[in-house]
């Protein structure tokens, strides 16, 4: 019900209202977190740490109506969860959130099963975090079903697309038109996606009404004149803008749909020199119970021809292959994936990173 009463009453508001932040960052990933809120929001200073702040935030934090988490999250867990080390503290939880949310917050958590959806009967009838927001007046939540990934300083995966999500919200768009532009965006950011871009694209998910817009969209001084009601007196901009957005997200999809690499699982073995790099790579990461897979990058007929042909023949040589493992925790503590991505062109290497489970 109270789902329910948020969609039926909710209320736009002005950007104004939503400049302040609740942010939450595991201690390992700050410095990630940081470029993230400053990118969005203009700065990083407001910023909690976890260990050592959290989980008991005060009604002041937790006021703000936008929050930007990137902690851990766990299956069937009503709790969040920093790191330092081998130290996995409590750093959000559902119970300290009861009538604590204020009407109209907006959430974007980059957790693993962040936005799982879970019987109470399997967390001693504590819902997830997600649910206790969306329960208590928050107008939309997005966050990942599953095992989501990011880098641990810079931005990426996971890191991205929350980013993109929120700044779409305090632009003015419904809800679910932020999820499709922030999708759009983050898949724009790669000439191809690799398992774990498309894993991303996916798995985050909006629960929330999609047509609430948060946020009043920012409209042009002409609007306030009197030509402009008188000639739109019967609300038919709203329609005509409508129309047109659709026709813009339908325009980028297509484009993306024609253009756009993506991997297809292959045989084929790792190069000698590729497997050498993840090996030595897993090693000083200190990972466990490997696994090796390797992908070709498929490109769309469309994307190998006109201006584009000059790439096809490198395009066709490119592969991606992947180095998963885990991380030694301590006992109860939220498990740690990491994965190695490396591309290869020809055999050679040409681009490598890490991502750790959030």
């Amino acid at each position: 019900m109270s789902l329910l009463r948020t969609a039926a009453n909710h209320k736009t508001r002005f950007r104004s209202d939503y400049e302040k932040y609740f942010g939450v960052s595991a201690d390992v990933w700050k410095k990630s977190t940081s470029l993230s809120l400053t990118t969005l929001l203009g700065s990083g200073d407001s910023m909690v740490v976890s260990p050592p702040d959290g989980p008991a935030w005060s009604r002041l934090q937790l006021g703000r109506r936008i929050h930007f988490i990137n902690c851990h999250g766990a299956p069937s867990d009503p709790n969040f969860y920093g790191q330092r080390g081998d130290m996995f503290p409590v750093a959000h939880s559902a119970k300290r959130l009861v009538k604590k949310i204020v009407e109209g917050t907006v959430i974007a958590a980059e957790c693993c099963y962040g936005a799982e959806l879970y019987d109470p009967a399997d967390s001693g009838m504590q819902a997830g975090i997600c649910s206790t927001y969306l329960r208590d007046g928050a107008y939309g939540y997005f966050g990942s079903s599953t095992i989501a990934y990011g880098p641990s300083e810079g931005n990426g995966q996971a890191d991205l697309i929350c980013r993109y999500f929120l700044d779409e919200v305090l632009n003015g768009a419904s809800l679910g038109d932020a999820v499709l532009r922030a999708r759009h965006r983050f898949a724009q950011s790669y000439t191809h996606l690799d398992p774990v871009d498309l894993k991303t694209l996916v798995q985050f998910q909006l629960l929330a009404d999609p047509s609430i817009h948060a946020v009043f969209y920012a409209s042009h001084a002409i609007a306030r004149a009197k030509s402009y009601k008188l000639a739109f007196r019967d609300g038919q901009n709203v329609r005509g803008t409508r129309m047109l957005r659709r026709e813009k997200s339908a325009r980028i999809g297509t484009n993306l749909r024609r253009t756009l690499g993506a991997v297809k699982r292959t045989a084929e073995d790792v190069p000698p020199g590729v497997r050498k790099v993840l090996n030595d790579a897993a090693r000083e990461s200190a990972l466990q119970g490997l696994g090796v897979a390797s992908f070709k990058v498929v490109f769309p007929r469309q994307a190998m021809k006109g201006d584009m042909s000059r790439f096809a023949e490198v395009r066709r040589a490119r592969r991606v292959h992947t180095l998963l493992g885990n991380k030694e925790v301590p006992p109860g503590s939220p498990g740690r994936v990491v994965v190695i991505v490396a591309t290869a062109q020809d055999g050679q290497m040409i681009h490598l990173r890490r991502l750790h489970s959030r």
